[in-house]
């Protein structure tokens, strides 16, 4: 059996912006304050997360390989393929033509992608 993969971006479509409301005051556990309903600014989300659009796409996570690192299955991923891929970080990898997140380990002198 021949296994090919690819990296295909490190765990960071092109919309048109969307700003969402958004409330300035801090979120508390405790008793809420009567002024914290006052959205005072919106903010776009898709600007906050995608810092290169050209080389950022999102992707649905499936399973629960990941879930140790915070990546829980329909979770929404967004892709940085300009980021390069470093033993430490999260990655995307397409394997054997489908996509798969990982993260990147040194073991020895070889390098991995492990769940």
């Amino acid at each position: 059996m021949t296994t090919t993969a690819s990296w295909v971006g490190s765990a960071a479509l092109n919309p048109a912006p969307q700003p969402v409301p958004m409330f300035t005051s801090a979120v508390r556990a405790g008793f809420p304050s009567p002024a914290d309903d006052h959205l005072d600014a919106e903010m776009d989300l898709h600007g906050y997360v995608v810092k290169r659009p050209a080389a950022t796409f999102f992707a649905r996570s499936e399973g629960d390989s990941m879930i140790g690192d915070g990546i829980h299955h329909g979770d929404l991923l967004v892709v940085d393929r300009s980021l390069e891929p470093l033993p430490g970080r999260v990655i995307v990898v397409a394997l054997d033509g489908e996509l798969t997140v990982k993260r990147l380990e040194r073991v020895g002198q070889r390098t991995r992608a492990n769940a």
